[in-house]
């Protein structure tokens, strides 16, 4: 959640941007260019986005004195993850294979499947970040007022459906928007050769 005040320069700087992302996504009803040029000026306003140390577990001694003796060692679903954050740490990446029950009648994934990856690599990002693990990716102060992340809209564009047994590599990054929003945007690759096969853009709320 953004703070409230008097906005800072940067916090003009970031408006005028917003500003100029939603001209030229009503324009070009396209998120291709106005994706890109978001993800590689890098802008991040809030604590979601920011690198931090992935969540670890946490070991309490034999005795029960409830002293962590150990945060190195990370949880079971950790290590089998295909995915972790970016070296500038602005994005996260992460691997999925196409299964066979995720394809359609044209033998390809589904709608419904692509919108499922999303939403699993957000959770995913959220979660390295030090998010929650419940798969609500809130924060401790969300958890006391009981609020969580709520998508009011979606806009995916796919230029190639992957098949089964591809392996699709999906790039996300955020940003706020607003004082109780944030954006979240995604790039989807064909592993194989780095091609683009689609890209999506969402809006999510408390």
């Amino acid at each position: 959640m953004l703070s409230r005040g008097v906005p800072t320069a940067t916090a003009t700087a970031y408006n005028d941007v917003i500003k100029e992302t939603a001209r030229s996504v009503t324009n070009s009803r396209s998120i291709d260019s106005v994706s890109i040029r978001r993800r590689n000026n890098g802008f991040v306003s809030n604590s979601l986005c920011r690198r931090v140390a992935p969540v670890m577990a946490v070991k309490v001694d034999e005795q029960r004195t409830g002293v962590a003796v150990d945060v190195t060692e990370k949880r079971l679903a950790d290590r089998l993850r295909m995915g972790s954050l970016t070296e500038d740490g602005l994005s996260y990446k992460e691997r999925f294979i196409i299964r066979c029950y995720e394809v359609g009648i044209n033998k390809t994934a589904t709608v419904e499947t692509i919108a499922n990856l999303l939403q699993e690599v957000g959770g995913n990002h959220a979660q390295s970040v030090g998010f929650s693990t419940d798969g609500f990716a809130t924060t401790t102060t969300m958890r006391k007022l009981n609020l969580i992340w709520v998508t009011s809209r979606m806009h995916i564009e796919i230029y190639r459906y992957p098949a089964w047994s591809d392996v699709v590599e999906i790039e996300t990054w955020c940003q706020g928007e607003g004082r109780i929003g944030t954006r979240r945007d995604w790039i989807i690759k064909d592993h194989a050769n780095g091609e683009v096969i689609g890209r999506a853009t969402s809006k999510w709320v408390m």
